[in-house]
Order: C-alpha cells, then structure tokens, then sequence
C-alpha cells in the first residue's frame, strides 16, 4: 500500500535466555517477481544480543531501497517494539 513507507526486519532466537553470541545471521533480501537476491548482511561481532534488527527495507522518492542495521538487543524483541513505540505489558 502506498501508505507503507518502511519495513523492519528483525531476527529473535527461539530458546529461553540464547544469545546470537558465535552465530552469524544472514538476512537476504530477494526481488519478489523473480528472487534474484538484491542485498545481503551478517551483522559482525554478536555478543549477548537476544534480538536483532537486520535490514530495513524503506521507500525513498517513490523507490524501495535496503539498508543494513544490525542493531542488537539484549532486551529481545520487546526493545525492538519499544524503540518503533509499542508498548509492552508482558516479557
């Protein structure tokens, strides 16, 4: 919708407590027509992150583009939700 001018794409590991510590998550983006892959990042150097956000796919003067992120989060994904403004009422 025209309405849509971002999308956050954010990474969470599904164990109690994991860290993304020794790991290195790769987000890929690909065309929707086609799947040619249009971007691809391994945020370096992961340490107690128990959430991430990767990439941010974002429309810029009618295009879409990517941008690489990868902010961690050791508070997991309720910090990505408090960063972009939802509140959260349980862990």
């Amino acid at each position: 919708p025209a309405d849509i001018d971002k999308i956050v794409v954010t990474a969470s590991l599904d164990a109690p407590g994991a860290t993304f510590a020794g790991t290195e998550p790769t987000a890929t983006v690909r065309g929707a027509d086609d799947g040619v892959v249009i971007a691809t990042f391994t945020p370096p150097r992961l340490g107690n992150e128990t959430a991430l956000v990767t990439v941010e796919v974002y429309r810029r003067n009618g295009a879409w583009k990517v941008r690489a992120v990868g902010q961690g989060y050791a508070n997991g994904l309720a910090g990505i939700a408090t960063d972009f403004g939802v509140t959260v009422e349980e862990p």
